[in-house]
């Protein structure tokens, strides 16, 4: 019978139970009297029980039938409790939030807005996939994950894909604070000798690096480490020969460890916008709540683009 409860049955039943009589009930429920026997006959065949006894002056209901006309009072009455829960937690996050992250993506920023946004909800289950841009943003098109933090193409390959910019970030040299390189390199041409650290082919980072040395006419190096973290790209740099180029918001330069120094050589500047790519026409109020509270943060710290 569970397969054929409704709900304007159970008020049917309800209704004809109160006011004995198919078709008075036939009125006040604006439906035709053979629509509400038929709701009759459904239940009585269900429940293999007469729910009303006929008599001279109506149909007398059965405690089958106050059963089930309880029933629907009591579900209503459920519903009503549901509804002022659901207006209560209008502003709570639910279900599942599936990021991917992007090689140098895993800055301050994004764990901040994280941590708050788990702060102000029970409900929410997070999920962080690291990954390239060509595989993160097909399981976008494949709606298998919600959005993509990271370096945006502006515009994305993609017309399906919408970005959503962030905070601007500058492609920086970086070396250990004691590498004899502060006091020789005068230009890009005096580090294409030098070891590097650097994201991996395909992604903007690198395709800036390739850039750097062709225009000015030096070999691109090829003696290079490919990293996908920021943290673990620093971290090589400060504990090693090698130098990197990395990129910072003025933000995170004005927090550089003290392990590490920017290269005094002049760079051209592109910006490196950081942003949200997602999949246009897709709703998700928890990837709405991951954008807003990724903007308030970069508000805060003074790096929107």
């Amino acid at each position: 019978m569970l397969a054929f409860l409704r709900i304007r049955d159970l008020n049917t039943i309800q209704i004809v139970c109160e006011l004995e009589s198919a078709s008075a009930a036939s009125q006040t429920l604006n439906i035709s009297q053979p629509a509400v026997s038929k709701i009759l006959r459904t239940f009585t065949d269900l429940l293999h029980r007469e729910l009303f006894v006929r008599k001279a002056h109506g149909l007398i209901p059965t405690e089958s039938a106050w059963i089930l006309a309880r029933l629907g009072n009591s579900v209503v009455d459920e519903l009503k409790k549901l509804s002022t829960l659901e207006d209560a937690e209008s502003d709570s996050i639910y279900g599942n939030l599936i990021v991917g992250m992007l090689p140098f993506s895993e800055q301050d920023i994004v764990a901040t807005a994280l941590a708050r946004i788990t702060r102000t909800t029970r409900h929410l289950k997070f999920r962080a996939i690291p990954g390239d841009y060509i595989t993160l943003m097909e399981a976008v098109m494949a709606e298998e994950i919600d959005c993509v933090i990271g370096v945006l193409r502006q515009p994305a390959p993609y017309p399906e894909v919408q970005e959503a910019p962030l905070w601007e970030e500058c492609f920086q040299t970086v070396a250990r604070a004691d590498h004899p390189i502060h006091k020789t390199a005068k230009t890009i041409t005096d580090l294409s000798q030098e070891r590097w650290i650097v994201g991996p082919h395909g992604t903007p980072i690198r395709n800036y690096f390739d850039t750097l040395f062709r225009s000015e006419g030096t070999v691109v190096p090829t003696h290079t480490y490919e990293m996908v973290s920021f943290r673990l790209a620093e971290q090589l740099v400060a504990e090693s020969d090698a130098i990197g180029l990395l990129s910072y918001s003025d933000n995170q330069l004005k927090k550089l460890r003290d392990d590490l120094k920017i290269i005094d050589v002049s760079l051209e500047k592109v910006p490196c916008i950081i942003g949200v790519s997602y999949r246009r026409n897709v709703a998700s109020h928890a990837r709405f709540a991951l954008i807003n509270e990724l903007k308030n943060v970069a508000s805060e710290l003074g790096v929107i683009p």
